[in-house]
């Protein structure tokens, strides 16, 4: 204290021939001059903490406004990905509807196609069966045939004198 007082311009004294009352104003008045050195000391420390807290919140804060900014980007594309996403797969969808009902409609008209083509096909068929049966078979009715004139040939030729003969009787 004595070299603080020193420093500070008051006067130095030996405190071992001080009386009671001025060794109680000394203290106080020491206690005062290293309270307010104190709390010089403790004010600019406060100050300089403040600032660099205040300085590194500002760092903190802007960091974090560009992280923000960035995800808020990063969203905006996802945004636009995701109405991309949405058009295409309602293109997709009607295009599936499309193809889904022409599908049905050309299964429809071949289907019909087709039983008209079976109903031709049966009726010609019929036609055609009912044509030969009309006709007959050839090969049996050229058999037919062979086995008649074999039948006419096995029997001999009637000789014309009994023809004659014949023809004598009818006269009368």
């Amino acid at each position: 204290r004595a070299q603080r007082k020193a420093k500070s311009g008051a006067p130095s004294t030996n405190t071992a021939t001080l009386r009671p009352e001025a060794l109680a104003e000394m203290a106080t008045n020491g206690t005062q001059e290293s309270s307010s050195t104190f709390s010089a000391v403790a004010e600019q420390l406060c100050n300089e903490m403040v600032q660099q807290l205040s300085s590194e919140h500002a760092r903190e804060v802007g960091r974090m406004y560009n992280e923000v900014e960035q995800m808020r980007n990063e969203l905006k594309n996802v945004q636009d990905m995701l109405a991309s996403y949405l058009q295409r797969e309602q293109a997709l969808s009607e295009m599936m509807d499309a193809m889904a009902h022409l599908y049905q409609e050309s299964q429809q008209y071949l289907e019909s196609v087709h039983n008209d083509h079976t109903g031709q096909y049966k009726n010609t068929v019929g036609q055609h069966q009912q044509a030969m049966w009309n006709r007959g078979d050839p090969a049996r009715d050229a058999e037919r045939e062979l086995n008649r004139i074999r039948e006419l040939l096995a029997t001999p030729a009637v000789p014309p004198q009994v023809l004659a003969h014949l023809s004598q009787r009818n006269v009368r």
